[in-house]
């Protein structure tokens, strides 16, 4: 048996972030927030560059035709995060990057309905430009509105009678929001962090049945709440919890003359409907020229 992209499956499983997390990150909000205090104002001309570890909780899940759940991957996942940030006169150019690499649990059935428990290596990139503008307000708002790529390979792991399978999504996207600056002093600061996400073309390659897939985009979210600690002048410790949420849709059907046994081929695939809710937090040490 074969662990396929889980077609003519039944179930349905409804997804929560798991409670500690959310739990975790309103603690890390009051516990903070009264450290800074005082007034905002706007945020001083500057180039910075930022680098440090991340730690996301990967959760994800793919629906049958009927909004049932057919798999679903959970667990956490190390990283990296970057971040370069140069703003004048109150116009802000920002290019972020991560990379996250690790394995989390699988549970599903396999194409034949049969129980399937694994695991899966998820190499999880993503890159993206962002441009906005600060506004002068009692508590200053920058719009921004940005492009990115991200790219995600999905390498399920074989055990016992089951065969693994490798999925490589790709897609670029549109980001657009704004930032809600709660303090500015020096180079301390504490921002809200709020937009929307939305896959531009977005396309799967599956490589047991050498075949590609088109699902069709949804609308995300992205929210961040970034703490920036003084260490001296020009350098800070940043904290930057964040929630991620990542919507397809169920991807046409596709024609495929490989891995079709037992049936003879052609045999047809599609994407099913799948969602990504992550939580994750990125501590980068950044400095200032």
């Amino acid at each position: 048996m074969k662990i396929g992209p889980c077609i003519n499956l039944n179930c349905r499983w409804k997804f929560d972030l798991p409670h500690q997390s959310v739990w975790g990150a309103l603690l890390f909000a009051l516990l903070i927030t009264p450290v800074y205090g005082g007034a905002p104002s706007l945020p001083p001309d500057s180039t910075s560059a930022e680098i440090g570890i991340s730690v996301l909780r990967f959760n994800y899940a793919e629906y049958g035709d009927g909004g049932t759940l057919m798999d679903q991957e959970l667990g956490t996942v190390p990283g990296l995060s970057f971040r370069f940030t140069h703003r004048r006169s109150g116009l802000e150019t920002e290019g972020v990057a991560s990379y996250h690499y690790g394995s989390v649990n699988y549970t599903g059935q396999s194409t034949l309905g049969a129980p399937a428990a694994t695991t899966t290596n998820e190499s999880i990139g993503d890159v993206a430009l962002r441009l906005g503008y600060w506004l002068d307000t009692a508590y200053p708002v920058m719009p921004y509105a940005g492009i990115g790529y991200h790219g995600w390979d999905r390498n399920i792991l074989p055990v016992g009678n089951v065969s693994g399978l490798l999925e490589s999504y790709r897609w670029a996207y549109m980001w657009l929001g704004a930032k809600l600056l709660a303090y500015q002093q020096d180079t301390s600061s504490l921002a809200f962090d709020l937009g929307w996400i939305r896959p531009i073309t977005p396309l799967m390659d599956v490589d047991y049945y050498n075949a590609r897939v088109y699902p069709s985009g949804g609308n995300g979210l992205r929210l961040l709440m970034t703490s920036h600690w003084a260490l001296d002048n020009n350098t800070a410790l940043i904290l930057e919890p964040y929630i991620e949420y990542w919507s397809l849709g169920r991807s046409p059907n596709v024609a495929t003359s490989q891995g079709c046994s037992p049936n003879p081929p052609p045999c047809i695939i599609h994407e099913p409907e799948s969602d990504t809710r992550n939580f994750g937090l990125n501590m980068r040490l950044g400095v200032a020229f």
